[in-house]
C-alpha cells in the first residue's frame, strides 16, 4: 500500500510528535511539531523557491504604479457599483505604504492579511509589496487556533484586518483596522 521510505516519514514524524508531547505535554495537539526543523526549512525555503523573473526585471508594484502613471483614470478595479480608477488605487496604495513605513514595517518582514474581497485587499496587496515585505493571508473559515498558529509560525509583523475579523484573531500582535483606521492611514 506505501512505499518503504513513506512508512519510515510517517513513523519518523510520528516520534517527531511523541516527543513533543513528552515535552510538552499541555500543549494542544495542533499546536505540536510533525515535521523535524530540516524538514520544515526544505518544504518552506528550499521546496518554495518558486521565484520568477519578470521580463523587465521590475516587480509587479512597480508594473502597476506605471500603469497608473500612463492611464491614471481608467478603471482599475469593479466591486458591484464602484469601482476605483489606477490613480486612485495607487494613492491608496501609497499611503498605507507609507503608514506600514512609519510603523517600521521594512522590506522582509511578514505582513498578516485578514480582509475580505474588497478594494483594501488589492490596496493591502500593493501596500504590503511597495514596502518590500510578504503578506501571509488569513483564511476566515480557518479555526481560530490555526489562525494563531499561522502568525506566530509565520513571525507576522503586524496584521491588516477588518473588524469582522477581531474574533478571529489571537488577542495578540499589532493590528492595523483597516476601515476604523481609514482616516489614519490617508493622513
Amino acid at each position: 500500500l506505501f512505499e518503504r521510505s513513506t512508512v519510515e516519514r510517517m513513523a519518523h514524524h510520528l516520534r517527531t510528535l511523541l516527543e513533543a508531547v513528552a515535552l510538552r505535554s499541555e500543549q494542544p495537539v495542533a499546536e505540536l511539531p510533525l515535521l523535524t526543523a530540516e524538514e520544515r526549512q526544505r518544504l518552506l525555503v528550499e521546496w518554495n523557491d518558486t521565484t520568477v523573473a519578470s521580463p523587465t526585471g521590475l516587480p509587479v508594484h512597480v508594473h502597476f504604479s506605471q500603469q497608473a502613471q500612463r492611464t491614471p483614470q481608467a478603471v482599475a478595479l469593479v466591486l458591484g457599483d464602484d469601482s476605483l480608477t489606477y490613480a486612485q488605487l495607487d494613492a491608496r496604495a501609497n499611503q498605507l505604504a507609507h503608514h506600514l513605513c512609519a510603523m517600521g514595517i521594512a522590506p522582509g518582514a511578514r505582513v498578516g492579511l485578514a480582509v475580505e474581497r474588497s478594494f483594501e485587499l488589492v490596496t493591502a496587496l500593493l501596500a504590503i509589496l511597495k514596502v518590500g515585505a510578504a503578506f501571509v493571508p488569513v483564511d476566515r473559515n480557518a479555526p481560530v487556533d490555526r489562525i494563531a498558529a499561522l502568525l506566530e509560525d509565520a513571525d507576522v509583523s503586524v496584521t491588516l484586518t477588518h473588524q469582522p475579523f477581531a474574533s478571529l484573531l489571537p488577542a495578540s500582535g499589532e493590528r492595523v483596522w483597516l476601515d476604523a483606521q481609514a482616516h489614519d492611514i490617508a493622513n
